[in-house]
């Protein structure tokens, strides 16, 4: 699946911090009891391995909220119409090619 400039900035962004913290992915996902995966796939840019974009964004501003980071700035600036438009439709392609491979 496609990884989006947006998204990238944003793992880009959380990571380092993340890094920067001396906080562990492992200690991340225990805290938030978020799977260790999905924010893998947050800093890798890999929005394929959410079910919506509105799940990104919960997990995403609470990534953010938990590194002290402004979340609402962060999304904001990073989130833009166009680019969640793309993400939808994006999403909706590959969900039919996965339909019409089965």
């Amino acid at each position: 699946l496609k990884r989006w400039h947006f998204i990238n900035n944003i793992g880009d962004v959380l990571k380092g911090t993340r890094e920067m913290s001396g906080v562990s992915i492992e200690e991340v996902s225990k805290d938030l009891n978020i799977p260790v995966i999905s924010l893998k796939q947050i800093e890798e840019g890999n929005i394929g391995a959410f079910k919506d974009i509105f799940e990104l964004k919960k997990y995403i501003m609470e990534y953010a909220k938990y590194l002290g980071l402004d979340s609402e700035k962060l999304l904001d600036e990073l989130f833009t119409k166009e680019e969640i438009n793309k993400f939808i439709v994006s999403f909706h392609k590959t969900y039919k090619e996965l339909l019409l491979k089965e």
